[in-house]
């Protein structure tokens, strides 16, 4: 039975609390499944109840030390999600700037979103033609049966329909 997060855990409850929020894809990125960012970076309240970035607890538990100060934890995946610490190494702005500019991701606005939206983003679970159809059924499909028949959560679902998440795909209003 998966283990209820709660306060006072100990650092065993912890990382048992947090291994179970991942979901490990076919690229081998272990993605975090609960709250995101904007940019797509799992947040959590990490045990001193501060909030923090899931990708850097990662990366702190594989160090066995806190990230130093002004360092990132950079990803090999370039899958923000993604908190297998294979993936993650601590590194400067600098090293990430340099990166991704090597790996031309320094484009702006609609020519970066166009790079890593639909099935191209690292942590998607769906299909273009599966999100059509979920498109397709909102008022006739309830978005827990959806949710159950795509293997994936009720709110997915919601923003899905609500135009939040796979913008890029036409809906009919």
């Amino acid at each position: 039975m998966p283990l209820k997060r709660g306060h006072n855990l100990s650092e065993e409850e912890f990382y048992q609390w947090f291994d179970d929020q991942l979901e490990t894809l076919e690229t081998g990125c272990k993605v975090w499944t609960r709250r995101v960012n904007e940019k797509g970076y799992g947040r959590l309240r990490k045990r001193d109840g501060k909030m923090g970035y899931a990708n850097r607890v990662a990366l702190e538990r594989k160090l066995g030390r806190q990230i130093e100060a002004g360092m990132c934890a950079l990803h090999s995946c370039d899958n923000p999600p993604c908190c297998n610490p294979d993936h993650l190494r601590e590194g400067t702005n600098a090293e990430n700037m340099k990166e991704r500019q090597e790996k031309g991701r320094q484009s702006k606005g609609e020519a970066r979103s166009q790079l890593f939206r639909g099935e191209k983003n690292g942590s998607s679970k769906l299909t273009k033609e599966q999100v059509e159809d979920i498109i397709a059924q909102k008022g006739i499909a309830t978005q827990n049966s959806l949710a159950e028949k795509y293997n994936t959560r009720q709110s997915t679902i919601s923003k899905i329909q609500l135009g939040l998440r796979w913008k890029h795909i036409p809906r009919e209003n």
